[in-house]
């Protein structure tokens, strides 16, 4: 017992000693901390709602019925944006429209002026009372250069023939968040 005492009292000075090397120079910070980003919006959409100066769903004139929402972001001009989480909650209420929600979120970003689309399934689903809500947290590794704003985000309605944008007179809330950090382009 005495021999097990003093072993343990010897690794607990080690631990002690090695724990304060790294705090005596607190001038090295992550860079990653130093440049973090998170953006973060949320949505209403449906008949009737309006998104930016767009009326929900748009006039047939446009012949895909996009629903278009108008929050975006830029990423300043000299830099990267590294998204490291997607984090995003919805509910979603068909109206008896017999619209079917794809079970994935389809997220456009722009590297080198070239859109490609990445597609995140959701990891929870729950219906009540008419509605269904889902949710998706994901850690992913995407880069978005400077330009255009972002994100792209769409949805599909899997009824009619195959996939596409118009949910009809479906209604609900999108929220999502995305966190990362800038890296500079040189």
């Amino acid at each position: 017992m005495k021999y097990t005492l003093l072993t343990i009292l010897a690794l607990g000075t080690s631990m002690i000693a090695s724990a304060q090397g790294p705090f005596s120079n607190l001038t090295s910070i992550d860079s990653h901390a130093l440049n973090a980003v998170q953006l973060t919006f949320s949505v209403t959409y449906g008949p009737g709602t309006k998104l930016g100066t767009f009326q929900c769903p748009l006039q047939k004139s446009n012949s895909v019925g996009y629903c278009l929402a108008t929050v975006n972001f830029t990423v300043p001009s000299g830099k990267r944006l590294v998204i490291e989480n997607i984090s995003m909650a919805m509910s979603y209420n068909p109206n008896g429209s017999g619209a079917i929600l794809s079970p994935l979120m389809s997220l456009g970003v722009t590297v080198g002026n070239t859109t490609a689309f990445s597609s995140l399934p959701f990891d929870t689903t729950l219906s009540v009372a008419g509605s269904t809500y889902y949710v998706m947290n994901k850690s992913v590794r995407l880069y978005v250069d400077s330009g255009p704003g972002f994100p792209e985000i769409t949805f599909g309605n899997l009824v009619g023939g195959g996939l596409g944008p118009d949910l009809g007179p479906a209604t609900g809330t999108f929220g999502v968040t995305i966190s990362g950090y800038y890296v500079d382009l040189n």
